[in-house]
């Protein structure tokens, strides 16, 4: 079968060369481009297959597919991975509820007094982000492991590793909405 990485013309493997992968992607968006005698079904292929591996998430689940394995969300999960699971269900939930009672506050002390808490969380939520963004690293730094000992036998590990980033990927995106969420506070909408 081939995959994004024959498509896009890699080598296998979970270890890639970022400009290495765009030049491939810009390559092939142009040989596919419709504007160049291409077709636009190649084209958004392209596309997908350059999404697919720039994503360590995603690269690591077609790798694993690859492999013959299962990406499955449940399961064993690190320890440090779930350590955050809490402090970001925390943060996000006071967020919301900060965004409730502001928009329920009848005055502008009202408001003001709720406002004054948005720099602590906007805090909370910079440092629980660096927090997902650092593990999110470590993770990756596997890939080179992986490669080298074989996917196959790396297979157990690619999963629990798979799950880790799916996680991390989730509280990424939740902070990422708290964010928004603090900056509307702070700009008045």
């Amino acid at each position: 079968m081939e995959s994004a990485f024959e498509r896009l013309r890699l080598p296998r493997q979970l270890s890639i060369d970022e400009a290495l992968l765009d030049d491939r992607v810009r390559l092939g968006s142009r040989e596919a481009h419709p504007d160049f005698g291409g077709e636009q079904v190649a084209f958004e292929q392209v596309r997908e297959d350059g999404e697919q591996l720039k994503s360590p998430l995603l690269r690591l689940r077609l790798a694993i597919e690859l492999e013959g394995g299962q990406v499955d969300s449940r399961g064993r999960v690190e320890e440090e991975i779930m350590d955050l699971f809490s402090p970001v269900a925390d943060l996000v939930q006071q967020v919301e509820e900060m965004m409730i009672l502001r928009s329920k506050a009848k005055s502008a002390l009202g408001r003001a007094t709720l406002e004054a808490k948005i720099p602590g969380l906007k805090k909370e939520a910079e440092l629980l982000m660096g927090k997902v963004l650092g593990l999110e690293a470590s993770l990756a730094k596997r890939f080179e492991r992986f490669d080298r000992q074989g996917w196959r036998d790396s297979l157990d590990e690619m999963e629990l590793t798979c799950r880790g980033f799916a996680f991390l990927a989730r509280w990424r995106e939740q902070l990422q909405r708290a964010t928004g969420r603090l900056l509307e506070a702070l700009l008045g909408a």
